[in-house]
This record gives structure tokens, sequence and C-alpha cells, in this order.
């Protein structure tokens, strides 16, 4: 497991995703399993939840499976609308630890580049990212902390 003050200081290189693809009619759209930010200097950082928390460590992403009668997972770079694929090539300036508060524990990020944020978040065992708001449920739920900066690893 990496800390994710680590990620600050690091070009976004590249980011691949794992989507769970249900054969379940009812869930038309693929799921978000894991994620990879390739980052200069660490390499791949695999993000993915475990009992409502995230855990980042280096990891290779792996391949696209079947799991046969429940559907498949494929795994490929993100998608041009996925929220952290516009800041590849660029730095991550900050970090901002989130913190579910009826749970008491930190739940994800905020990375902070120049012209943006990302939340990174393991919210009811799944994997958000995102740089929109999400319902008042949510976030009357969550507390962002002070950002580490890229400077302060120095």
């Amino acid at each position: 497991m990496i800390c994710a003050d680590d990620l600050c200081g690091r070009r976004a290189l590249r980011v691949v995703c794992s989507w769970f693809h249900s054969t379940d009619g009812d869930e038309p759209e693929p799921e978000l399993v894991h994620m990879w930010l390739l980052l200069d200097g660490l390499g791949p950082v695999l993000f993915h939840t475990i009992d409502h928390i995230l855990d980042l460590r280096i990891d290779e992403p792996h391949g696209s499976y079947d799991m046969g009668e429940y559907g498949h997972v494929t795994v490929g770079d993100a998608p041009d609308d996925f929220p952290l694929a516009p800041f590849v090539g660029h730095e991550i300036l900050t970090v901002r630890h989130v913190r579910q508060l009826s749970l008491d524990t930190s739940v994800g990020i905020v990375a902070g580049f120049a012209t943006g944020d990302v939340r990174i978040l393991a919210l009811a065992d799944d994997l958000v990212v995102t740089a929109s708001r999400l319902s008042d449920t949510w976030e009357g739920d969550l507390e962002v902390t002070s950002p580490v900066a890229s400077t302060d690893r120095d």
C-alpha cells in the first residue's frame, strides 16, 4: 500500500480502467472496478476499494477476463469522457484526504491539478471517480482535509 500524499508532484502519464459488464439486463452501464493511474517516477498505481476504504498500491494493470454467467471485465485506456482523462500529462499539485463522517474513516482523495480537481472515492464499496458534485446525502457525509502540496514533500 502506498500513501496518497506520494502522488503529489507526479505527472499523470496514463489512466487505465477495468469495467464490469453485467449479463443482467438491469445494469446496462458498465461498473468501474479498478483504476490505474500511471505516474512518472512512481509507476502504475492501482486504486480499488476494500471495505469502504480506498486502497492504493503499485500494481500493473491486468487483462480482461470472463466471469461466466455474471458477465465479463474489460481493461483498457480510460475513455475520453472519464474525469481524469483531461489531466493526463499534467502534474498532481495537491492531495486532500476525504473522510466519511458516518464511518469515521478516510474514504478517498481529491487530486488537485492546475485546471481542476478530481475526487477518487470508495463509497459504499464502489470506486467513484468524479469532478462533479455528488448527491446532497453523500456531500453532507463527506469532509475534505487541507491540501498536501507537492512542495510539502520536498
